[in-house]
């Protein structure tokens, strides 16, 4: 049984404590709007623990098409892993909601140039927060979400991304469409140059700055 079996398994949620050796930490939830380069703004949470100081931080980058919010709540549309868990260890977790999601403005990019765009602003806002330490910020990419990651850091100056975790990301078109048969991609099959040309991990991954 894998690590994330054992810990994830669980109906009654993660039991994270005895996997840190210790009790797991109070956290506390606050909303953040940040302007997004094509003008409108960016809804997000911002979990970090209670007690003062500077925490570690992870940007959680949302899969399909859900919305940064998803992250808050487990089961059924929500995920194995709530931000609030990943908080609770003692880190400063913002999820946030790309653009034509959830409450952000803009129109919904499929994952492409101004999705990574965005990350990368959203990345940068966070590591000014006076709870993040800003020298040690990872990325965790949940599905889909892996190509906004990898294009935003390929693209755009992210330099306090120190690493990159990829929560079982699509590699290439033909994974992400499931060789086309994939329903809700059916406007975008695989041989649409024009738009995965921009929406592969696999011709980013390469030119990573950081740790994958």
């Amino acid at each position: 049984m894998s690590i994330f079996s054992r810990i994830f398994g669980s109906r009654n949620g993660p039991d994270l404590s005895a996997f840190l050796g210790r009790a797991t930490v109070r956290t506390a939830c606050k909303e953040a709007w940040i302007d997004s380069p094509e003008g409108y703004r960016l809804y997000a949470h911002v979990h970090a623990p209670v007690e003062k100081g500077r925490h570690p931080g992870v940007v959680f980058v949302p899969g399909a098409n859900s919305p940064g919010t998803d992250y808050d709540k487990s089961g059924a549309r929500g995920a194995a892993l709530r931000a609030e868990d990943l908080a609770s260890c003692g880190f400063t977790v913002m999820h946030y909601d790309p653009s034509g999601r959830g409450r952000s403005g803009g129109k919904e990019d499929y994952w492409g140039p101004i999705h990574q765009r965005e990350l990368s602003v959203v990345a940068d806002y966070f590591s000014r927060l006076s709870e993040v330490d800003a020298d040690c910020i990872g990325i965790l990419s949940f599905s889909i979400g892996i190509i906004i990651t990898t294009g935003a850091l390929a693209r755009f100056p992210m330099e306090r991304i120190k690493y990159v975790f990829d929560w079982e990301g699509p590699s290439n078109r033909k994974n992400t469409t499931k060789n086309d048969t994939h329903k809700p991609l059916k406007e975008f099959p695989s041989s649409r140059n024009d738009f995965w040309d921009d929406r592969e991990a696999a011709a980013f991954i390469h030119s990573l700055p950081c740790h994958y």
